[in-house]
């Protein structure tokens, strides 16, 4: 168990915040809501908690989040930095730099359309042919 003064400390300079999220963004299980979130410390924003749901966005999905009202997130180096009108226009969602990320909204969560359809990779095959070596 962490002692109050530790925690505290840790608070005030930034490290941490009162959940008990840090900087490195981790997969958690939002309490109220008990759905599968990725959680931590925002980036660039004053060390604010950032949470955001799991599916990651295309060009079309991240204008949704953003006219539904949602922060969106990038996800660089293990990290969540949120997205500004600079960000959202030099490196466009799905363009294949880094997940971009819709933020959490308990029991609303993202619809799929918004996200690239992950397909499942291929079986791995053999073409051994019988070959011992």
């Amino acid at each position: 168990m962490r002692q109050t003064w530790l925690t505290s400390m840790l608070v005030d300079k930034g490290v941490m915040s009162e959940g008990g999220l840090t900087r490195r963004a981790k997969l958690i299980e939002h309490r109220p809501c008990n759905f599968p979130t990725l959680g931590g410390l925002d980036a660039d924003r004053c060390a604010l908690d950032a949470l955001c749901d799991l599916g990651e966005l295309t060009l079309e999905g991240e204008a949704m989040a953003l006219l539904d009202g949602r922060r969106t997130y990038e996800l660089h180096a293990g990290r969540l930095s949120r997205r500004d009108k600079w960000q959202i226009a030099g490196r466009p969602a799905a363009a294949g730099r880094w997940p971009v990320l819709a933020e959490h909204r308990c029991h609303d969560p993202i619809p799929a359309s918004w996200c690239i359809p992950h397909i499942p990779a291929p079986p791995a095959t053999t073409t051994d042919d019988g070959i011992p070596f």
